[in-house]
């Protein structure tokens, strides 16, 4: 495989990634949402309120990653 064929297969991995990630974040604070109108706040809503940073700071990883393989396309 050369090397531009692995650098497409890793930002296609990393963009499905991406996506299921962003998809994790809208259903967590759609329960989060739910939560708070229901007038439930407990311990779940305060875990969900800590893991929505997490899961932001790691689709940022994400995408930094991709933007990284795709300059070293660039520079091929």
């Amino acid at each position: 495989m050369s090397k531009l064929d692995e650098y497409k297969e890793r930002i296609a991995f990393l963009t499905k990634l991406f996506f299921v990630i962003g998809g994790l974040i809208v259903i967590v604070i759609g329960g989060l949402i739910n939560l708070y109108l229901g007038q439930r706040i407990n311990e779940i809503f305060w875990l969900g309120i800590s893991v929505v940073p997490f899961l932001a700071y790691s689709n940022l990883l994400v995408f930094i990653h991709i933007k990284k393989h795709i300059d070293e396309i660039g520079k091929l």
